[in-house]
């Protein structure tokens, strides 16, 4: 623990030591008219442009080296399995590099972050089904998070990707979802992730992304991944993955068409996934070992979303949106998430003078097969058939480097604990 107090004090004053040498050579140059704090608040990142060292490396060769900080504080108030408070951080460190700058060829980026993470999970108070933070992991670990190879054709048109990737990070995506902070909104859908093992954040694997624009106003991408992710212990450093026989392959297929309604922004997305791998038989013997004769074979699902601006682009003050997430299976018998679905309302600019925050209200529920729900009771463990979640958040865009979101959230009949319970909390990410 001190090692790690000292690493991440460290971390704290790089950049103060940076901004002083980067405030001298201003000063040399006859920038002193303008204010140490307003060029320390204007920086795209918080270590500021190293002297300008920063992006004539990325100029020249193509190469840029970053680390992003995720803190998260919680508060669980009432209900659940117990009240108390919790945190959680994750310092990535990431490396990009422009393969056509280094090389001076015409080929792709290549992409790698590497990953320290700390802290518990919120869900465990809560006892919901482990969603409550999209960035909580079960355990301390440091992994490879993700390495990746990036090409794009036809002036982005057409586009691959090959490598440790997240799923999560091209499908089932809503933009306006990412200002929320539980998962269902932020992340992928339950209906999947609830089922299958498949890559997500913060549980990168291998697999290959492809992704065409027949038109200007539409694409298609598809996804081929491992069947298992691995799981977030401390022993898996990003290899733990499985492929194949009982852990199987798993495919994702998404359209999407960007459209303008009265002027007003909006996309729509609908998708469908398929895992290859074993399942248990929730209707027969979920008790029995994959690979019995009861064993089945095989799970997928569809789902829906829309994001639409309420006003257009240009307009002047607050700007409302609203966006859905819908997702289902019709394989009770295997799949313990038979649907889910999230929808809110995002208001850009709703506080005067700050047009780059961003509020939302959000509504999650999802749904559990009977299957599933009788066999958890007969094996001793009851859960609720179904779980809610109100969610209320505001994202503070408080430099290029830097946001602040409080959040708050209401669980109904969380899944594990079935006590409704009141969490608070608090996210911060900065880019160093």
């Amino acid at each position: 623990m001190p090692l790690r107090l000292l690493f991440i004090g460290l971390i704290l004053c790089l950049p103060l030591c940076l901004r002083a040498q980067d405030d001298s050579e201003v000063d040399t140059r006859g920038a002193g008219n303008v204010s140490i704090w307003d060029r320390f608040m204007s920086n795209d990142k918080l270590t500021g442009d190293w002297g300008g060292h920063r992006q004539r490396i990325e100029d020249e060769y193509g190469v840029s080296l970053w680390m992003r900080d995720k803190f998260e504080g919680w508060g669980i108030m009432g209900g659940g399995f117990r009240t108390g408070g919790i945190a959680l951080n994750r310092l990535d460190t990431g490396l990009n590099i422009d393969m056509g700058t280094l090389f001076d060829a015409p080929v792709g980026n290549l992409f790698g972050v590497f990953s320290y993470q700390v802290g518990g999970n919120p869900s465990h108070y809560v006892g919901d089904s482990g969603d409550i933070s999209g960035m909580a992991a079960q355990t301390e670990r440091t992994r490879f998070a993700a390495i990746w190879y990036d090409q794009s054709f036809l002036d982005g048109r057409f586009r691959f990707k090959g490598g440790v990737i997240a799923t999560d990070d091209d499908f089932m995506v809503s933009s306006m979802g990412q200002n929320f902070l539980n998962y269902e909104f932020n992340g992928g859908l339950a209906s999947v992730f609830q089922n299958v093992n498949y890559p997500s954040y913060p549980t990168d694997a291998p697999g290959v992304f492809l992704y065409g624009e027949p038109t200007e106003d539409t694409y298609v991408q598809f996804g081929w991944y491992v069947g298992s992710a691995g799981h977030s212990a401390p022993a898996d450093h990003g290899f733990d993955f499985e492929a194949g026989g009982a852990a199987g392959y798993s495919f994702f297929l998404e359209g999407g068409w960007k459209y303008h309604l009265n002027g007003c922004k909006g996309t729509a997305k609908l998708g469908a996934w398929y895992n290859t791998g074993e399942f248990a038989d929730f209707a027969r013997r979920p008790d029995l070992p994959l690979g019995s004769p009861d064993t089945l074979y095989g799970d997928g699902g569809y789902y829906f979303i829309i994001d639409q601006y309420l006003l257009p682009e240009d307009t002047a003050g607050p700007r409302p949106g609203v966006f859905a997430k819908l997702g289902s299976t019709p394989h009770p018998e295997k799949s313990p998430v038979i649907f889910s679905g999230t929808g809110g309302v995002i208001v850009e600019g709703l506080v005067p003078g700050r047009p780059d925050d961003v509020a939302g209200l959000g509504y999650s529920y999802l749904s559990w097969s009977r299957d599933y729900v009788n066999s958890q009771s007969g094996q001793g463990t009851p859960v609720s058939s179904w779980q809610a979640v109100v969610e209320m958040s505001y994202n503070i865009k408080l430099t290029k480097y830097m946001t602040i979101v409080p959040d708050f959230q209401y669980v109904m009949n969380p899944h594990l604990s079935q006590r409704n319970a009141t969490v608070i909390g608090i996210h911060v990410t900065t880019w160093f």
